[in-house]
């Protein structure tokens, strides 16, 4: 069974013909970075010498052209990045086996479930006792259903581990409706930005669109395109060579 919580997920997630799945979730820390001149929301132009890094969203196709789940692992470690992310990986050799990789843009924390359980669960805040313990960087996420939603989804499924787990378990699970409407099972808002947080800095669901495009103008107007594509390609082909990613046929999708 292969769950897609997100419309836009579909282009970016998926399975291969060996039997490996990925799928991701955002998660924000302050080692992220813009790895190109910027302009700030304040108007201040920061000038940033470019960094070979490549749009976090090629990392899941990179990791389903492998052939089996150690290489995919391989390629997860040495993609270039710059912002960070999750992705729960899973492979249906033998009995099967998933786990969750919390990004940075320096480090890859390692989430398995227990052994009985079968099942794992991740949401959008950082859960990995190392990164979670390292005072140099920490986790960006604001505060909001994420700090609940892992809990409440795990208290629908845990009872039915141990090969009771169905699809209406997981339905019912799905259905957890605390903090409604920003619950388990989300619903449209009709008010969604309130006196409270709606001026909270990095918050990205609250962003109104027009800001959104404004800042993504300004960001295509940075100085010396040529020189960012120059590096970013460079790299990746010093990456193919170090990483051999050979395209693979992908399941139900035809040839990569």
């Amino acid at each position: 069974m292969f769950l897609l919580a997100e419309a836009g997920q579909l282009g970016r997630s998926g399975m291969n013909s060996f039997g490996m799945a990925v799928t991701a979730n955002s998660l924000m820390s302050t080692d992220d970075y813009v790895p190109i001149s910027h302009t700030t929301r304040t108007g201040i132009f920061v000038p940033v010498e470019p960094k070979p890094v490549l749009p976090i969203s090629l990392l899941r196709g990179m990791f389903l052209e492998c052939a089996h789940l150690s290489e995919g692992l391989v390629a997860i470690d040495n993609f270039p990045r710059h912002v960070s992310n999750n992705l729960t990986v899973a492979s249906a050799d033998t009995t099967g086996f998933g786990m969750c990789l919390e990004i940075t843009p320096d480090r890859v924390y390692k989430l398995c479930s227990d052994v009985e359980d079968a099942y794992i669960v991740h949401t959008n805040h950082f859960r990995h006792p190392g990164c979670l313990s390292r005072s140099d960087i920490r986790d960006r996420y604001p505060g909001g259903s994420s700090w609940f939603r892992h809990q409440q989804f795990t208290k629908g499924i845990h009872p039915h581990r141990r090969g009771l787990l169905d699809k209406s378990k997981i339905i019912s699970a799905f259905s957890d409706h605390l903090s409604y409407p920003e619950s388990v099972c989300c619903h449209p808002d009709k008010n969604p930005i309130d006196s409270v947080i709606s001026h909270y800095p990095g918050y990205p669901s609250r962003v109104p669109l027009p800001q959104l495009l404004v800042s993504c103008i300004t960001l295509a107007k940075t100085p010396s395109p040529s020189v960012r594509v120059r590096h970013v390609w460079e790299y990746l082909n010093l990456f193919t060579l170090r990483v051999p990613l050979k395209l693979r046929t992908m399941s139900g999708v035809g040839s990569s």
